[in-house]
């Protein structure tokens, strides 16, 4: 059987990895389709039948385990059966039939972060008293939300004061003249980062949240998530 895969840049070294392992002992063949998206996830069966190219070779087209949607489309551009894959392509293993892997995701951790609302509002001495409350409730990060639209220039000094109490902060903002302020004083995180303020994460030096420029446009996202990754700006995604 020749199996043909399809995925995104980010996944697609990973993808190759596994394969290089699992196909010998399975005994298959395969080919790989990077497709032009950064996240898999974001693939749609309808997004990848306009974009497929399928080799005569294959017996079987297998796209990621989250690309969610009807697999008719898809199914009518190709002349071979299609499936979804494992949503974690650590999985294909399992997949093939062979036994599960023991081996855990290795070490983890939870942060909780613990966003005070309208930030600017408050005194400093209010603040710190709000960020203590929630430290001692557990919040590992106190994230300082900022008002929509207004300049809050004194942003550095609440961080300063926030840092020098011990706490760990992150700042939401859309502004990169408050963003700048505030990881210069000391602020880890930044969310949140879409097409609007990107650029100038590239001077930040920290890590940042990507999102889309509104809720339903993934294609925004993406773009977003491939210019940070390009400038080498460490980024997690905004689920």
């Amino acid at each position: 059987m020749h199996f043909h895969f399809i995925t995104g840049r980010l996944a697609e070294r990973a993808l190759r990895e596994v394969l290089a392992e699992l196909a010998p002992r399975v005994g298959f063949e395969y080919t790989i389709d990077v497709l032009n998206i950064t996240v898999a996830a974001l693939m749609t069966p309808a997004w990848i039948a306009a974009r497929i190219k399928v080799p005569e070779c294959a017996d079987k087209v297998i796209i990621p385990g989250y690309a969610d949607g009807d697999l008719a489309p898809l199914q009518a551009a190709v002349r071979v059966p299609v499936e979804r894959g494992p949503r974690d392509l650590r999985r294909l293993p399992e997949y093939f039939g062979q036994k599960a892997s023991d081996e855990e995701y290795g070490a983890y951790d939870i942060q909780i972060v613990a966003e005070i609302n309208n930030a600017p509002r408050y005194t400093h001495e209010e603040l710190l008293r709000q960020a203590q409350a929630l430290a001692a409730d557990g919040a590992d990060l106190i994230d300082l939300g900022c008002d929509p639209g207004g300049g809050w220039t004194n942003v550095g000094d609440a961080v300063k004061i926030l840092r020098d109490a011990g706490l760990r902060v992150s700042i939401d903002s859309l502004r990169p003249d408050e963003i700048a302020l505030a990881v210069r004083a000391g602020a880890e995180l930044v969310l949140s980062v879409n097409s609007a303020n990107r650029a100038a994460a590239r001077d930040w030096g920290c890590e940042v949240i990507a999102i889309p420029d509104t809720p339903d446009d993934l294609a925004s996202l993406d773009a977003t998530v491939e210019y940070l990754a390009t400038n080498g700006v460490p980024l997690r995604i905004d689920p």
